[in-house]
């Protein structure tokens, strides 16, 4: 054992760290520690923590990358090693001192399991490996009795962020800019006091972490997502009302169902409109809608009942049967996009089939029009829900428009139960805002207010993962095995169809407000507008309508100063000195007052996008681009058996590994996005 300084919350201070040969006796005391169980398990109710450092190689064949020092916490009991030979030995003596078996598990958190597990995987065995992906394990157990888990997927937050978010954290991550990570270490480098300081509180700090949870769970009880936290609590209210799992049953999606849902079903909706595409713009005003999505499950109508197929002529017929959600297969020929807010609705990804012959705004079918050589139409064939042809209809025009089939379901609202639980997450967070001591509490109320729609979309039929012998691999795809299993499941009772609704729904309250800023919207992204000139008026027109629904229902908070708080509405964001987009997810900006520029570019992290645009000006926000120190990483998987390499003179056992190469970014549009602006700014003067 040897004690190093540690940069903590109360300043530095000297703490312990033990080494394999410490093991025995520093495990003790944690061998009669309190059991929580889960069926046939008992886990021991402690927090413990894994974390690795690692060195990349760019090698010009194929870069790899090793471990050359590992850190386990158990109650701020911390261990350090350099070897996978050392952490097998520590594995070794935690199954022996702590009397550890299949049905006696310790575990163990990492933060971004995926990353760890690639390079310890061939060192131990493994059973239970539960993937939510291809090489995306949320859980492993090794060597049958230490279930290692992923504290990301837990918190949904990077380390830091978790850390500061918890109350009363001594061991906070240490500033990852002091610890240089393209510096070549060996398990024979010395580390400095910093990066002693660095590792021994990335685990510290992480049992801290957990223990904060603990405070409400045990280790039997806490979940392995963040969005399992929201999806106990809805449960739990559901069950409260024993006729919603039997309609949730007897309106189960067929495979033929589900599949349309999944073939209609958007996200947000996020754009720049073309004709300001590269300019540069100034004082700019950006609103944002409260809780969009919460807001559109509240307020909005959904599928209640089971999908039937109907003749299309009698939808028609019937006025398209407003009282019904609808999910349609449509065929447009000769369409084109006539709003005036430059922002085409109609994503080419979600398209069926689109003509080659056709316009591409950034993603958007502008028009797909007649072939100039054959004259034969163009055609889009997609399937939308009712709500999506409604807003096309408002946007678009076409020769010809052909409903092939058409399925329809009753509208009514969502379950009381599921509301209440809703409106119970927003009076928390809007009580919690801005109270001295109570910020951990509300940042959990507000991440649980607006998870609760991403567990609704949740894609019941997706192709399975399985680590076996070693490998990754492929389930077998049945949609019909998948759906038979997901309504069988007692812990399931939400319809994804209803889901579908809920973006659509807050697509259409994002559009409503679109159409009434016209002209002056220069980008929107899912829950926010970002527009010219002063449209106050507009805005407010538009909340008063939002405001009597939500008095009427009761769908409001009042906050500790007794200020009254609503979901759905428009809230003023700022004014924008200056700001330039070069399409969706591109975009630069700089608020009024301040001398710094802001950045959202997708692919680059926000820190670097700001301090490269600070340094050399909004003008080189420009096609083609080039930011070297961009935050963005590209991963080089290497899935080797167990060997040796000599790096700097020292011989290394290694097995699979993840290298992360810093990779330049480039700011580039499309051929067919830069002809498209190209004809409007030869018009306006600006160069993109």
């Amino acid at each position: 054992m040897q004690l190093i300084t540690v940069d903590t919350t109360k300043g530095r201070i000297k703490c312990p760290v033990y080494t394999i040969e410490d093991a025995p006796a520093a495990l003790d005391r944690f061998k009669t520690w309190k059991c929580c169980s889960k069926g046939k398990v008992k886990y021991l109710n402690v927090a413990s923590a894994f974390d690795i450092e690692t060195t990349n190689i760019n090698d010009p064949v194929r870069p790899f990358a090793f471990m050359y020092q590992w850190q386990f916490c158990i109650k701020r009991t911390v261990f350090f090693g350099r070897t996978w030979a050392e952490f097998a030995e520590l594995v070794r003596v935690l199954i022996e001192t702590l009397q550890l078996t299949e049905s006696r598990r310790l575990v163990v958190y990492v933060h971004n399991l995926p990353f760890e597990f690639q390079f310890m995987r061939r060192f131990f065995s493994w059973t239970d490996v539960f993937l939510k992906g291809n090489r995306q394990p949320l859980k492993a157990i090794c060597n049958g009795c230490i279930e290692f888990r992923d504290s990301y997927a837990l918190s949904n937050m990077r380390l830091d962020k978790f850390c500061k978010n918890t109350p009363d954290i001594i061991f906070t991550k240490n500033d990852g800019e002091e610890f240089n990570y393209k510096k070549i270490r060996t398990p024979e480098t010395k580390l400095n006091r910093k990066e002693e300081s660095y590792c021994y509180c990335d685990v510290a700090g992480l049992c801290e972490c957990i223990e904060y949870l603990m405070r409400d769970d045990n280790l039997a009880m806490i979940p392995l997502t963040s969005t399992g936290y929201v999806r106990r609590d809805y449960r739990n209210e559901y069950r409260k009302n024993a006729k919603l799992r039997q309609r949730w049953l007897d309106y189960r999606l067929t495979p033929e169902t589900y599949s349309i849902c999944r073939a209609a079903f958007r996200g947000g909706d996020t754009h720049a409109n073309y004709n300001y595409v590269g300019g540069l713009l100034h004082d700019l005003q950006s609103y944002d809608i409260s809780s969009s999505y919460p807001a559109a499950m509240l307020l909005d109508r959904y599928p209640v009942t089971g999908f039937t197929r109907i003749a299309p002529e009698t939808w028609l017929k019937h006025n398209r049967m407003p009282d019904f959600a609808a999910l349609i297969h449509v065929r447009f020929e000769n369409i084109r996009y006539i709003g005036d807010a430059g922002m085409p609705y109609i994503p080419i990804s979600k398209c069926n089939h689109v003509s080659a012959w056709r316009v591409n705004d950034n993603g958007r079918v502008l028009e797909c029009c007649e072939n100039p050589d054959t004259g034969e139409a163009g055609y889009i064939d997609i399937w939308l829900t009712d709500i999506d042809l409604y807003i096309i209809e408002q946007e678009y025009t076409w020769t010809a428009r052909a409903v092939r089939e058409v399925f329809v379901a009753k509208y009514g609202e969502l379950p009381e139960e599921h509301k209440r639980q809703l409106m119970h997450y927003f009076r928390l967070k809007t009580q919690l805002k801005g109270v001295a001591g109570s910020e951990y509490e509300y940042g959990k109320a507000k991440n649980r207010l607006n998870a609760g729609y991403g567990m609704m979309v949740t894609d019941i039929a997706k192709r399975d993962w399985e680590y076996y012998a070693g490998e990754y691999q492929p389930k077998p795809h049945d949609i019909e095995e998948a759906l038979n299993k997901f309504y069988k499941s007692r812990s399931n009772f939400l319809r994804y169809d209803q889901g579908v609704w809920v973006t659509a729904n807050a697509r259409l309250r994002l559009r409503r407000m679109i159409w009434k800023v016209g002209a002056d919207v220069v980008y929107v992204d899912t829950d926010s507008i970002k527009c010219r000139h002063d449209h106050k008026h507009d805005f407010e027109d538009f909340n008063r309508d939002i405001i009597e629904r939500c008095e009427a229902a009761g769908y409001y908070a009042d906050d500790p100063a007794g200020r009254r708080h609503y979901l759905g509405v428009y809230e003023y964001e700022g004014n924008y000195a200056e700001f330039k987009t070069l399409g969706a997810k591109r975009y630069i900006l700089k608020e009024a007052g301040r001398n710094q520029y802001k950045t959202t570019i997708a692919g680059v992290a926000k820190q670097r996008g700001a301090e490269y645009f600070n340094k050399h000006g909004i003008n080189a926000f420009r096609n083609g681009c080039v930011i070297s120190n961009a935050g963005h990483v590209v991963a080089y998987y290497n899935d080797d058996q167990i060997h040796e390499i000599t790096v700097n003179g020292c011989r290394i056992r290694t097995a699979a590994n993840v290298a992360l190469i810093d990779d330049k970014y480039t700011l580039g549009l499309s051929g067919e996005y830069i002809d498209l602006i190209q004809k409007i700014v030869d018009n306006m003067g600006y160069i993109i």
